[in-house]
């Protein structure tokens, strides 16, 4: 039941209708809403989870960048992330992550 509640290729009409036939539920308004709102959760942890995902990629390929410059050529930090248009709220969280992994225990 919850596969169907939580799936994303079923429609709200469809998953209403499911458990409506398939488990003997009778659909109220008040399930109705649930059922909606269930819709909305599942979605909604999706789209976080896929935001997640995207802005740590994004900062993973920024900070591979950074990197980069700054083995391939002779220029600092704060050089190479004014040449790749760095945003000044990201600057401090990829210095912090640059220099914490050059350092060895």
């Amino acid at each position: 039941m919850l596969s169907t509640l939580l799936s994303k290729s079923i429609s709200t009409e469809d998953k209403k209708k499911r458990l409506s036939e398939e488990f003997n539920i009778p659909m109220t308004k008040e399930l109705e809403g649930g059922v909606r709102n269930m819709c909305n959760l599942s979605q909604g942890v999706y789209d976080d989870g896929f935001n997640d995902g995207y802005d740590y990629g994004y900062d993973e390929s920024l900070i591979e960048g950074i990197k980069n410059l700054m083995d391939g050529t002779d220029w600092d930090i704060d050089k190479c992330m004014n040449i790749l248009k760095i945003s000044d709220d990201k600057r401090e969280k990829y210095k912090n992550i640059i220099i914490n992994e050059s350092v060895t225990i």
